[in-house]
């Protein structure tokens, strides 16, 4: 949805106006990230969120209590990175 929101604003002509970030971290959000056109990104850990659901469904599984939610922290990629 950044991308898009990205294409929309330099065809107004108003991206250097905006802040766009996104929730991917994926090949094209880099490249849009390294062109100077998004502001942030974060990289979602699949290793950590795979290993964290699956040790929460062995606790399940063995009766343990588990949270409601269980998070999982995210890495920011800005310009800076």
């Amino acid at each position: 949805m950044s991308l898009g929101a990205i294409e929309a604003l330099k065809r107004a002509d108003r991206l250097d106006e905006v802040v766009v970030g996104g929730h991917d971290g994926n090949a094209d959000a880099l490249q849009a990230l390294l062109a100077g056109e998004l502001d942030y990104t974060t990289f979602q850990d699949g290793e950590t969120i795979g290993r964290g659901g699956i040790e929460t469904a062995v606790k399940i599984l063995e009766g343990q209590e588990v949270p409601k939610l269980v998070p999982v922290p995210l890495v920011v990629i800005d310009n800076e990175d």
